[in-house]
């Protein structure tokens, strides 16, 4: 995604349920683990609730938290709130 900037492999799939990832970006450093991505599915009143979990990232990893938002979590509230 993001023209090579991250990468990754899903890791388990369970239909409608959950989606596991190894994710990675350009910036880890070369010798350091994938961290991971939990996404959850579950029915809710009038849709689906959401639950991403990321953990395992770098020390200075804490700017994904806000990539998260800016880049996914905004644009998909506006999109689905007709806005």
């Amino acid at each position: 995604a993001w023209d090579g900037y991250i990468s990754g492999k899903n890791v388990a799939l369970e239909p409608n349920r959950r989606i596991l990832q190894d994710w990675r970006t350009t910036e880890f450093a070369p010798d350091a683990e994938d961290s991971r991505v939990e996404i959850l599915l579950e029915a809710a009143e009038g849709g689906t609730r959401v639950t991403l979990r990321h953990w395992n990232l770098p020390e200075d990893g804490l700017q994904y938290r806000q990539g998260w938002v800016e880049s996914y979590f905004q644009p998909m509230a506006e999109y689905f709130s007709g806005q």
